[in-house]
This record gives structure tokens, sequence and C-alpha cells, in this order.
């Protein structure tokens, strides 16, 4: 049965509850005796665009400090899988890891290889595929990995420890595809476990 989310008595599937999110956020403010400001802005620009740019989101208080001191060159994170649906969802996963304080502005814009990488991948190897989570994982991150050796693209790095011996793992570009399928995974088990999703 297909997924749902519950708003109220009205019933909506997986990727509508993703646009609803999309179209609002909650813009924090830090005060200096630490009291937090909360608002939420009803606001399109994260579902509507599969550009961002860093200027539009450096108006958001939250990353206003953060895009005043970004000096790097990369001014746009794009999103360019074939299916709309593997979009939004991608574009969740960034959403939901900005507001969430996992990733900064910083990473964010200048780590784009992966994203660039799994893109490529998906829409070469998965044309038809209409949601990250219908990926056996497993396998398609084999692929993935195989896909990116014949390309040329490092895979693998060494992992630097100073309380244990280095060793050898995935490298960013490697990890991402499980990053982003992990992180639509726990978005929709949580949302079950809370009683918004049912099947």
């Amino acid at each position: 049965m297909k997924q749902m989310k519950i708003i109220g008595s009205e019933e909506i599937g997986f990727h509508e509850g993703l646009e609803s999110e999309l179209s609002t956020y909650f813009d924090k403010v830090i005060h200096e005796d630490g009291s937090v400001l909360v608002e939420q802005i009803s606001n399109p620009y994260f579902l509507v665009n599969d550009k961002w740019k860093i200027n539009d989101i450096g108006k958001i208080k939250q990353f206003k400090e953060e895009v005043e001191n970004y000096k790097h060159s990369n001014q746009n994170v794009h999103f360019r899988f074939n299916n709309p649906l593997v979009n939004l969802e991608v574009k969740y996963v960034y959403y939901q890891h900005l507001f969430n304080d996992y990733w900064s502005i910083t990473y964010a814009f200048v780590n784009q290889p992966p994203l660039r990488r799994v893109t490529e991948f998906i829409n070469e190897k998965y044309p038809k595929l209409s949601s990250m989570l219908e990926l056996d994982i497993e396998k398609a991150e084999r692929e993935y990995i195989f896909w990116l050796n014949e390309k040329g693209i490092q895979t693998q790095q060494i992992r630097r420890r100073k309380l244990q011996k280095d060793d050898i793992g995935k490298s960013p570009v490697a990890r991402f595809l499980r990053t982003i399928y992990t992180a639509l995974l726990l978005n929709k088990m949580t949302n079950i476990y809370k009683g918004l999703y049912y099947f």
C-alpha cells in the first residue's frame, strides 16, 4: 500500500509531504542572552528552484553571517536529476541538513562533486527511478563504486586518527549515494514512528 502522511483528516503521499516541508522553513535567531527566536516562513524557494543561490540563502537570518563570511567561488547548488521526484528527495535532504545544522553552508556549496557524481550515476544507470528509496542500496552502491572507479574517480581515502591506527575508508564522493539514501530512509522511519506515515 502507498505510504501516506496524515495532516488533520487529509491524507497525502510521501512526496507531497516533502513538498509541503520544502514550502516553508523555520528561521532561527540566537540572541546574545542565549534565547532563540524561531519564526516560520512560508516561502517555496527550496521547492521550486533547482538552483539554490548563495545570495538568496544569505537572506535567511540564521545563515546571514555564514554567507557574509563565505569566500569560495561556488555560488550555486544545482539539482539535476532527470526524475523530478528524485530531484525533490535530494533537495529535501539538503534542506534538512542545512536547517538542522548537520551541514554548513560552506559544506553544501563547496562539496559539490559528490552531488554531481550521484546525479550522473542515477541519470545514467537508473533513468526510470522514481524514488531513491526504491534502490537496493547494497547493489546500487557496489555499482556506483565500480562506476566511479571506471571514471578514474578516487573511491577510497586514508582516515587519519589520533588515538587509533589510521585506516582506509570510502571517499566523500563514494559515500554520498548512501548518505542521501540513509537520510531519506531515516526521515521515513522517524515519521512512521511518530504516526505521520502509514502503509
